[in-house]
C-alpha cells in the first residue's frame, strides 16, 4: 500500500531497492548468513527513503562490512539546492549492491516547509522531520531528528534484525504487511538522485507524474557509478601431495588471498568419497580405505579446488591424486573357536569369518591336523566348516587344527578349535537337552542360578529339589539324614549322575512306563503328580472283590503310604522346586492298590501284569511262607512274551526282609522263577542290610539302608500330611516326605528306576538281555564275604548280593556298544532224575551226600531250576548245594542261624517237590556231570526218602 502525504518533510517506511539487474538475471545475495534468492529482475531489501524538501544538503556514501566498520567511498562535491514541494527530493538511506552494504547519509539541509503548507519557507531550520510507517497504517511523527542520526538508528535496527532469524524479522513482517511496494522498472542512477532538482520532470521516473505514489521512491538503482574501486579476483596456490597409500592419512590445504580482503569460499570438483572438504579453508583430508583401489590397480582422482570472493571472482588449483594399492593378506575376523552340538544324523555347517580387505578372491585350506570328517565348503567368497557327524561317535571333545587363507599372493594361517558338545547334555549340568527343552531351562548354561551349583544338583529356586541332599543313594556326600545321626559312607551310591547326562526316563517325551504294584500311590502328591499316569493305573475295590478298574485313582483309601514311598524312589519329579527326586525323575508312573489291605489276590495280577502298555512292574512285596504258586509265573510268562512290543515286560521284586529269622528268597516261587529280577538290599557301607533275605535266586542288589534308629535310611515321598509315618525333616512342615523308608522294598524301586534309564538308552533289549547285562556288569561289593564265587564264565555271584550292586552306567555302555547283539532265542533242557533213596542220618550228618546228574545237551545257561522232591521230615535243617561240571558250587538252600532263631516250616514242604531257582551259572555250559549235595546240618534224627530231582535249564 502507498501513502501520499501532503507534508513537506517525512520519512516513509518502504522497501529499498538493492540491486537492479539486467532482464532475466538471477540474484544471489548473502546478508548476515541469510541467503535470499530471487529470479526477478529487481531485488528488494527493507530500508528507509528520506524525502524532501531539503535545502543545502550534501550526500555521503559509506561502505560497511558485517562488523559495522565503515569506509567513505563517495561524497557530493556541492550542496544540493533547494527542493520545492513539487519535487520532493528523495534520498535512500541504505542499499546493498554486489553483496556489499552501503549507508547513504544526507548532511545539512534545511526544512523549507516548516509549517507543512506545501510552500517553501526558506532556510529557517537545520533539521527535518522523520516520519515512519511502522506496523500500522497510523503515521507516527518523531520531531527534530537529524537525518544522519536517523540513518544510524535505522542501520542498527536492520543489523539487529538480521542478526536473528531474518525470516522471522519483525521488520520484514512490517514491510510485507504494511508497506510493500512494487517499484517501476526505471533506470535512475545515484547521480540522478543526488543531483535531483525541481526542474527534473518526474515523468522521467514515471509517466503518471508526481501525483502517482510510485514517484515517491527514487531509490531504484542500477549501480553505484561514482568511482567504485575495481574488484580483484582471489588467488589460490600450493603444492599438494599427489599420492597416498591405502589406509594412510592424507591432507592438503591450499594458500589463498584476496586484495580487497573479501571473505573467500572454496569448492571442489571430483572429491574422493573417502575425503572431507572444508569450504572455508579449502582443506582436503581423509583416509582411503583398503578397498578404494581396484584390487591390484591404483585409483586416480582429478581434483579441482576453486576459490571465490563475494563478487564471484575466482581462481582454481588442479592436480591428480593417486591412491596406491597396498595388498594385505587375508584375515580371520573371529576368534576361531566354533561350538557345535553333535547329531549323528546330520551334516552341519559353521560360518568361517575371513576377510580380504583388498577385495581379493580368497581360498581356504585345511591343514593335515584337521579330523577327516571336517571339510571346507565355499560358496562364492563365503566359507563354512562342513562337519559330517554321520560316521562319528557321540562324544565331547575339542579338535584343534590350522586353516590357511590365501589371496594368491599373501597367506595367513590361524589355529582353529572345534568344540563338539554331546547332543544329550550340551552344558554338562546333568540334565539332558531334551529335558531342558521340556522344562524350559537353558541347555547351554550349566549354572542358571549363578551359585556355583550345576543345575542338575540344584537345591534352591524354582528348579531345585530341596531334600535331594539327603538322598545319599543318588549322591553320597556323607550327610546324616535321619535321627540316628549316622552319616552314610561318602561315595557309596548308585553312581548314577553320569547317566543323567543322557537319560532320566523322559525318552524324548515317550516316557518309560513303570507300574507300582503296591498298597496304592497318592497320584496328586506334589512331587509325583507331574509324572503320574492315571490312564494306566488300576484301582481294586476291596469292598466288592474281585472288582478292578483301569483309569481310576489308585490312592490308598486306608492312607497306607508304602506304595507312595516306593513310587517316589522310582520317579519323583526333579527340577520343580519341590521335595526330592526319583532315580528316573521323568518316567511315567502308574500304580495299583494291590496290597492295600495286606492281602494278596492273585487273580488281579492276571490283569495288571499283562498290561501291554507297561515297561517295568515294580513289586516291593512278598511272602514269608513257602509259596509254590505257579500261577504268578504264568502271568509273568505271558507278560515277557507279549509285553513291550514282544520284547518282554520287566518284573522287579524285593527279595524280602527275613534274614534275621532264617528266611530265604528261594522259598517263594514268585521271587525264584526265571522271569523275575529279585533284588537284595545293602546299606551305606555297601554290606548287605541286616534284614535282607539271601538266596541263590537273588540277581542284584541296591540300597535299602538300615533300620531308622541305627543308620541311614532312604528319603522319599509320603502321603501328604495323612500318613502314620511322620519321620521327616523340620523343613517338611506338611509331612509330604519321609526319611524313614528302608528294606528291600526300597532296593527294588531303585532297580526299577535304574532299568527305566537302561530301556531309554537301549529300547530294543529283551527281558533276558536285561538280566544278562545285570549279571555281567554289576559291581562286586563286600569283597571279603565268603559267599562270593566266580563261575567259569567269569561272573561273580553271591547269595547275599546276587551279581552285586547294580551298575547302571556299565549296563548302558555295554548295550550301546556296536558289538552288542541281543541274546539268541531261548532254549531249554528239562530232565528228571529218579533217586528213590532213603536218607539215613548217619549217611550225611556233617557230611555231604552227593547225587550225580548227567546232562548230555549243551546250551549257554541263564537260569536253572532244581526241584527236590523228598519226604524228609525236617527239611529246614538241611543244606542243599549244586555244583556245575565246571566246579561252580552254589547254595540253593543254606539254613541261617541268627540270634538262636531258626525258621520253621511244615515238615512236608519238600514233599511233592520244591523248586530252587538260581542265575548263578549265567554264561556256563550245560553239558556234563552236575552234582546235588545234601547234608543234615543240625543233626536232626528225622529221616525220609529223596524221591527225585528235576533240572530245568534255560539259556541260549
Amino acid at each position: 500500500m502507498y501513502y501520499m502525504l501532503t507534508r513537506n518533510i517525512f520519512i516513509v517506511f518502504l522497501i529499498l531497492l538493492v540491486v537492479g539487474c539486467g532482464e532475466g538475471e538471477s540474484i544471489h545475495i548473502q546478508l548476515d548468513n541469510q541467503i535470499i534468492n530471487n529470479n526477478k529482475t529487481t531485488q528488494y531489501i527493507p530500508g528507509f527513503v528520506a524525502l524532501g524538501p531539503l535545502s543545502g544538503a550534501t550526500v555521503e556514501i559509506y561502505e560497511l562490512d558485517k562488523k559495522g566498520s565503515e569506509k567513505l567511498i563517495y561524497t557530493t562535491t556541492s550542496s544540493i539546492g533547494d527542493v520545492s514541494s513539487a519535487g520532493k527530493f528523495k534520498v535512500p538511506l541504505f542499499l546493498i549492491k554486489d553483496n556489499k552494504f552501503y549507508k547513504i547519509v544526507a548532511k545539512g539541509g534545511e526544512d523549507t516547509d516548516k509549517n507543512d503548507d506545501g510552500i517553501d519557507d526558506g532556510p529557517t531550520e537545520n533539521n527535518g522531520m522523520l516520519r515512519a510507517i511502522i506496523n500500522s497504517d497510523t503515521l507516527h511523527t518523531i520531531n527534530k531528528i537529524n537525518i544522519t542520526l536517523a540513518s544510524e538508528i535505522i542501520f542498527q535496527m536492520i543489523k539487529n534484525e538480521l542478526s536473528s532469524s531474518f525470516t522471522n524479522s519483525s521488520l520484514l513482517k512490517s514491510i510485507n504487511t504494511k508497506a510493500k511496494l512494487i517499484l517501476p522498472n526505471t533506470k535512475a542512477t545515484i547521480k540522478d538522485i543526488v543531483n535531483f532538482a525541481p526542474s527534473i520532470n518526474p515523468a522521467n521516473f514515471n509517466s503518471a507524474g508526481v501525483s502517482d505514489p510510485s514517484s515517491a521512491v527514487l531509490g531504484i538503482l542500477k549501480g553505484i557509478e561514482p568511482n567504485p574501486p575495481a574488484n580483484t579476483a582471489p588467488t589460490i596456490s600450493g603444492t599438494p601431495t599427489t599420492s597416498v597409500d591405502e589406509n594412510n592419512s592424507y591432507s592438503f590445504t591450499p594458500t589463498s588471498s584476496d586484495a580487497e580482503g573479501d571473505i573467500l569460499n572454496f569448492s571442489i570438483a571430483n572429491k574422493p568419497s573417502w575425503a572431507d572438504f572444508n569450504t572455508t579453508t579449502g582443506q582436503l583430508s581423509g583416509i582411503p580405505d583398503f578397498n578404494i583401489s581396484n584390487k591390484t590397480l591404483n585409483q586416480d582422482y582429478s581434483i579441482i579446488i576453486t576459490v571465490k570472493d563475494s563478487s564471484e571472482a575466482n581462481d582454481t588449483l588442479s592436480f591428480t591424486l593417486t591412491v596406491n594399492n597396498i595388498n594385505r593378506a587375508p584375515t580371520f575376523t573371529s576368534n576361531g573357536i566354533y561350538t557345535v552340538i553333535y547329531d549323528n544324523k546330520s551334516v552341519q555347517n559353521i560360518d568361517i569369518n575371513v576377510l580380504d580387505i583388498d577385495g581379493d578372491d580368497i581360498n581356504l585350506t585345511l591343514e593335515t591336523s584337521a579330523p577327516t570328517w571336517i571339510s571346507i565348503f565355499k560358496s562364492e567368497n563365503n566359507f563354512s566348516l562342513n562337519i559330517d557327524f554321520t560316521n562319528k561317535n557321540n562324544e565331547d571333545n575339542n579338535y584343534t587344527f590350522d586353516i590357511l587363507a590365501t589371496d594368491g599372493d599373501l597367506n595367513t594361517t590361524v589355529s582353529h578349535t572345534l568344540i563338539v558338545l554331546n547332543s544329550y547334555d550340551s552344558d554338562g549340568d546333568f540334565i539332558p537337552n531334551d529335558i531342558e527343552d521340556f522344562i524350559g531351562s537353558d541347555k547351554l548354561d550349566s549354572d542358571e542360578n549363578n551359585n556355583n551349583v550345576v543345575d542338575g544338583k540344584e537345591l534352591e529356586g524354582d528348579r531345585g529339589d530341596q531334600f535331594f541332599k539327603y538322598q545319599w543313594h543318588l549322591e553320597n556326600k556323607g550327610l546324616a539324614m535321619n535321627d540316628s545321626n549316622v552319616s552314610p559312607v561318602i561315595g557309596n551310591d548308585l553312581n548314577i549322575f553320569n547317566t543323567y547326562h543322557k537319560y532320566m526316563g523322559y525318552n524324548k517325551g515317550n516316557r518309560i512306563k513303570v507300574h507300582i504294584v503296591d498298597t496304592g500311590t497318592q497320584m496328586n502328591h506334589e512331587d509325583l503328580s507331574d509324572n503320574f499316569d492315571l490312564i494306566n493305573s488300576y484301582k481294586i475295590d476291596f469292598d466288592n472283590l474281585p472288582t478292578i478298574s483301569k483309569g481310576n485313582d489308585p490312592t490308598s483309601v486306608t492312607k497306607e503310604t508304602h506304595g507312595t514311598m516306593v513310587a517316589g524312589i522310582v520317579g519323583a519329579r526333579a527340577f520343580n522346586g519341590l521335595g526330592l527326586r526319583g532315580v528316573a525323575p521323568f518316567v511315567s508312573i502308574s500304580a495299583t492298590n494291590f496290597i492295600q489291605d495286606g492281602s494278596v489276590y492273585p487273580d488281579m495280577l492276571d490283569t495288571i501284569w499283562k498290561d501291554p502298555n507297561i515297561d517295568i512292574f515294580n513289586n516291593s512285596w512278598g511272602s514269608k511262607e513257602i509259596y509254590k504258586r505257579f500261577l504268578y509265573e504264568q502271568y509273568m510268562e505271558s507278560g515277557t512274551t507279549t509285553g513291550r512290543d514282544r520284547k518282554g515286560a520287566i518284573y522287579v521284586f524285593a527279595a524280602g526282609n527275613g534274614r534275621e529269622i532264617g528266611d530265604n528268597s528261594n522259598f517263594d516261587y514268585t521271587t525264584g522263577n526265571r522271569f523275575v529280577i529279585t533284588v537284595a538290599a545293602i546299606n551305606s557301607h555297601n554290606y548287605y542290610s541286616s534284614y535282607s533275605t539271601p538266596g541263590a535266586n537273588n540277581l542284584v542288589s541296591a540300597y535299602g539302608g538300615e533300620y531308622y534308629t541305627t543308620g541311614p535310611t532312604i528319603a522319599t515321598t509320603n502321603i501328604e500330611g495323612e500318613s502314620y509315618i511322620t519321620n521327616t525333616w523340620v523343613d517338611d512342615t506338611n509331612f509330604k516326605y519321609s526319611n524313614k523308608m528302608n528294606g528291600t522294598s526300597s532296593a527294588a524301586p531303585m532297580v526299577s528306576g535304574s532299568l527305566a534309564l537302561v530301556l531309554e538308552a537301549c529300547p530294543d533289549l529283551g527281558w533276558r538281555d536285561i538280566k544278562y547285562l545285570i549279571a555281567k556288569t554289576s559291581t562286586k561289593i563286600d569283597v571279603n564275604n565268603s559267599s562270593w564265587t566266580i563261575n567259569s564264565a567269569g561272573f561273580n555271584f553271591s547269595e547275599d548280593y546276587g551279581f552285586g550292586l547294580i551298575n547302571i552306567q556299565s549296563i548302558i555302555t555295554e548295550c550301546r556298544t556296536k558289538n552288542y547283539t541281543n541274546l539268541s532265542p531261548e532254549r531249554n533242557i528239562t530232565k528228571t532224575y529218579s533217586i528213590n533213596e532213603e536218607l539215613n542220618t548217619s549217611d550225611f550228618t556233617q557230611n555231604w551226600k552227593v547225587y550225580n546228574l548227567k546232562v548230555d545237551q549243551n546250551i549257554t545257561l541263564e537260569w536253572i531250576g532244581i526241584t527236590i522232591d523228598s519226604n524228609i521230615t525236617s527239611p529246614s535243617t538241611f543244606n542243599i548245594h549244586i555244583r556245575s561240571p565246571n566246579n561252580t558250587r552254589i547254595d540253593l538252600y543254606n539254613i541261617y542261624v541268627n540270634n538262636n532263631s531258626i525258621i520253621g516250616f511244615p515238615s512236608s514242604w519238600l514233599d511233592g517237590g520244591h523248586r530252587f531257582g538260581t542265575n548263578a551259572f549265567m554264561g556256563e555250559n550245560s553239558m556234563g556231570n552236575w552234582e546235588i549235595l545234601i547234608r543234615n546240618y543240625l543233626n536232626r534224627e528225622k529221616i525220609g526218602y529223596l524221591k527225585n530231582i528235576k533240572l530245568e535249564m534255560y539259556g541260549h
